[in-house]
């Protein structure tokens, strides 16, 4: 799991959820332990990992959900080896909600254990303990490859090639149409095969959808053209066409792309 977390966030709000390719692997060994007569079970509590990006720098995301209906405190901590602090020390989690800690772990590597721990209380003051929520993330070499490329700074413009275009999704397209190139730059997006052009003003587009998994990725761009509603759909050419290079691609082109304000 990838999550970006910008002050532009556009399409994401707070915590965004960047396209999925591959999820860290979380394997949970939990304990509940009763003090001061608490009735709170810690083994309740549900914890998933992710790598995140924060004002620019790599982070390892805690997100803890609390499915029951009592509102408790955690501290939260990393072994990356020594014990590291997440957060400020003291995360609420409110009944029936996911919350993410951030975990400063420097040289964040692939298919290595990272311990993880949450200390919970039952009141703010941190002086009732309600028992231990422990778990492991590891990542994946897909990953820290995603984590790094949002660290490169960007630099326009940014091109994926063996693409094809369409006017709507189609599987047809992916296997028979003519592969083409797809850039992006602070303009807008561009494409061309031997048959074409087509030009997508920043100004002019609507929404940027992506649709990505391991075998196949499409950006489906709805834009306005005079007093026209279009949609251009890009997608991989299974023949020629490869994920090599997407998460930069889209990190540049959600960075270009200004959603709309909605009138309220």
């Amino acid at each position: 799991m990838r999550i970006e977390i910008s002050g532009r966030s556009r399409f994401f709000h707070g915590l965004a959820m960047c396209a999925v390719l591959a999820s860290p692997i979380l394997s949970e060994a939990a304990r509940g332990q009763e003090a001061g007569g608490s009735k709170f079970d810690a083994k309740a509590l549900q914890m998933t990992v992710a790598l995140m990006v924060d004002k620019g720098q790599g982070r390892v995301g805690v997100g803890i959900t609390n499915p029951s209906d009592t509102q408790v405190w955690a501290n939260v901590g990393i072994e990356a080896p020594g014990r590291v602090q997440c957060g400020v020390g003291k995360t609420s989690l409110a009944p029936g909600e996911r919350t993410w800690v951030l975990c400063a772990v420097d040289n964040i590597v692939a298919n290595k254990k990272y311990p993880i721990t949450a200390e919970i209380y039952l009141d703010e003051k941190m002086s009732v303990s309600a028992g231990r929520k422990e778990g492991t993330g590891r990542f994946r070499h897909s990953d820290i490859e995603w984590l790094q490329n949002q660290l490169k700074p960007l630099v326009f413009p940014l091109t994926m090639t063996g693409v094809v275009h369409s006017d709507s999704v189609s599987l047809f397209a992916t296997m028979g149409g003519k592969a083409g190139e797809l850039l992006v730059n602070e303009e807008g997006l561009q494409y061309s095969n031997a048959d074409k052009t087509l030009a997508i003003p920043v100004a002019q587009m609507l929404a940027v959808k992506p649709r990505i998994d391991r075998q196949h990725w499409i950006i489906v761009v709805e834009y306005q053209e005079g007093e026209e509603s279009k949609t251009a759909v890009f997608q991989r050419s299974y023949g020629r066409g490869t994920h090599e290079g997407l998460d930069l691609f889209m990190r540049g082109l959600m960075a270009v792309y200004r959603p709309k304000a909605t009138a309220q």
